[in-house]
């Protein structure tokens, strides 16, 4: 989670599909993602898309392992990057 957090720029926020900030930092970044993974050890994320466009990285994601036994999700995610940092990450779907 730690390598996963140095990406981020220290004021990185994170949004919901509702536009909610999710997490804003890197502390809650970390956090966000670390209880994530707690509650679901398998959880798998394979980039199916990518598309690089100016400051943005938009991924189609397929999203499996749920511990809950759910089936695997489609994902669209956008990223801001701004100084070689993710400075936004958007959640769609």
């Amino acid at each position: 989670m730690d390598l996963m957090a140095a990406g981020d720029a220290p004021d990185a926020r994170i949004f919901g599909m509702d536009g909610e900030v999710l997490a804003a930092g890197r502390d809650e970044i970390r956090a966000l993602f670390s209880d994530a993974y707690e509650r679901n050890p398998t959880l798998h994320y394979e980039i199916q898309t990518r598309i690089e466009v100016g400051p943005f990285v938009i991924d189609e994601e397929r999203i499996s392992g749920f511990s809950d036994g759910r089936e695997p999700v489609r994902s669209a995610i956008s990223y801001r990057i701004e100084g070689g940092f993710v400075t936004e990450v958007r959640f769609f779907g």
